[in-house]
């Protein structure tokens, strides 16, 4: 994903409410974990977004991160409806 280096940055990913069951997995960027999420169907019917601040040294100094969703072992990452990174 694009960033604006050396700016202050939040990463927002939409997920389905309604996803539950062995859906546990972090959040990478550029190989550091930066989070990780359950998914327990606690929003049904209805899309919403997670927002995980990112801390500078993550995108200082680059134009771009590669995010990665990694599943725990014995479980499934996402679904993602979407992803985008914001200016804090």
């Amino acid at each position: 994903m694009k960033t604006v280096p050396d700016t202050a940055q939040e990463l927002h990913i939409t997920y389905w409410g309604g996803d539950r069951g062995n859906r546990v997995f972090d959040i990478l960027i550029d190989g550091k974990r930066i989070a990780t999420q359950r998914l327990e169907g606690k929003r049904p019917n209805e899309f919403y977004d997670e927002v995980y601040p990112l801390s500078p040294e993550l995108t200082r100094g680059k134009g771009s991160v590669v995010v990665r969703f990694q599943a725990q072992p014995g479980n499934t990452a996402g679904g993602i409806y979407g992803a985008r990174l914001v200016r804090k």
